[in-house]
């Protein structure tokens, strides 16, 4: 989400470098709490290697108070990204993330439980066919069954999502996206896993046009 704050950036080296942030609560204009949320970044530009080129790392954490008037209970989040190009078309990006979450939350149990934990991890497949028409594969599994993230709509839950998109660039500012993703309900503890619309699994495809300027 978006949030005000200020951020300050050193350049450590040619290929090394360090930003270090705080902000408002994320997605807030005006802090709703007496602290602030804090975040360290760090991106560091691969050297060329005989099989990949133009490669980079980027590592990136925030912690604080996410939580509205709630000064005390401080979020963390974590997250590691590697991109390589082993081909000169092809580009392998791997993204992983983790969080915790130290609110108190009922578990289907009954039991109230805190600090809970989310990860995941997903892989991008990018291949530039022209300089106008990409292809794009990713695949996800997210371990979210203490519900700190909610993207699964239900009680918690682990899961996997593969989706597939055709970036098609017909001008050089307009893109058309074609995009197609899978998702699937892997395990939900102590309940059952058909929670999307009395299922376990669902598909959603969709096109998006963008006009860039």
């Amino acid at each position: 989400g978006n949030a005000t704050g200020l951020a300050l950036g050193y350049d450590v080296t040619s290929r090394l470098s360090a930003h270090y942030y705080f902000t408002n609560t994320t997605g807030t204009f005006v802090n709703n709490n007496k602290s602030y949320t804090h975040g360290v970044e760090l991106n560091y530009i691969l050297p060329d290697f005989a099989f990949s080129k133009s490669g980079w790392i980027h590592f990136g954490t925030i912690w604080g108070p996410e939580h509205a008037l709630n000064n005390s209970q401080w979020t963390q989040r974590y997250d590691l990204t590697v991109s390589l190009s082993p081909f000169h078309k092809l580009t392998l990006i791997t993204d992983c993330n983790w969080v915790s979450d130290p609110t108190r939350t009922t578990q289907p149990s009954g039991r109230i439980k805190k600090d809970n934990h989310a990860w995941g991890v997903a892989q991008y497949f990018i291949y530039d066919y022209t300089d106008r028409l990409e292809f794009v594969a990713r695949g996800e599994y997210y371990w979210d069954q203490e519900n700190v993230l909610g993207i699964s709509g239900g009680n918690g839950a682990s899961f996997a999502e593969v989706t597939g998109t055709v970036n098609i660039r017909l001008r050089e500012n307009i893109l058309i996206r074609p995009e197609i993703r899978y998702d699937k309900i892997l395990s939900v503890p102590g309940g059952s896993s058909h929670i999307w619309h009395h299922q376990d699994k669902n598909i959603t495809a969709l096109i998006g046009v963008s006009y860039e300027f």
